[in-house]
């Protein structure tokens, strides 16, 4: 072989470490930077789990009191339903 052909080699060598390297840099930039967003994906669904928990419960909380409003309201009405009949009944 010459040394020109031997020259040719050694620089597509070269280009092709410089070129692999520059991949697996890539890659492993990507690969971190993946895991990176995972995690915040995880964190962020474990937020949203505890706020539907917590819409839960204070809806639960909100259907009581309006249960309880509509008692009242209720119970009332029947009251004052009593007296009227008692005063028409007079």
């Amino acid at each position: 072989m010459s040394s020109l052909v031997k020259l040719d080699i050694v620089i597509i060598s070269m280009l092709l470490t410089v070129l692999i390297g520059t991949i697996a840099y890539w890659l492993k930039a990507s690969y971190t930077e993946l895991k990176h967003i995972s995690n915040n994906l995880n964190n962020l669904q474990n937020v949203v789990s505890g706020l539907q928990v917590q819409i839960e419960k204070s809806i639960e909380k909100d259907i009581a009191e309006v249960k309880n409003d509509i008692n009242s309201l209720y119970t009332k009405t029947n009251k004052l339903e009593s007296l009227i009949h008692a005063k028409v009944g007079l």
